[in-house]
């Protein structure tokens, strides 16, 4: 797998995966490693907000399973 594939796996536009090849480039490695870090950082709140959600539709689920039983 290309350097460029592994950057657009986890969601990285052209503008960061030019800035992290020019950064290695440049040798700045703790630049690239915070821009991996932010990237990640990204990733997970969308997957906590993801679970937030999930979280509303199964209490949803609940409380008519709950209202379907009482019947």
């Amino acid at each position: 797998m290309t350097l460029n594939a592994l950057l657009e796996e986890p969601g990285c536009n052209k503008s960061e995966i030019d800035e992290f090849i020019l950064m290695g480039e440049e040798n700045r490695y703790d630049a690239q490693q915070r821009l991996l870090r932010k990237k990640r950082q990204q990733l997970l709140d969308a997957i906590h907000t993801s679970e937030k959600k999930i979280g509303s539709i199964d209490f949803l689920l609940s409380e008519i399973r709950s209202a379907a039983d009482a019947k």
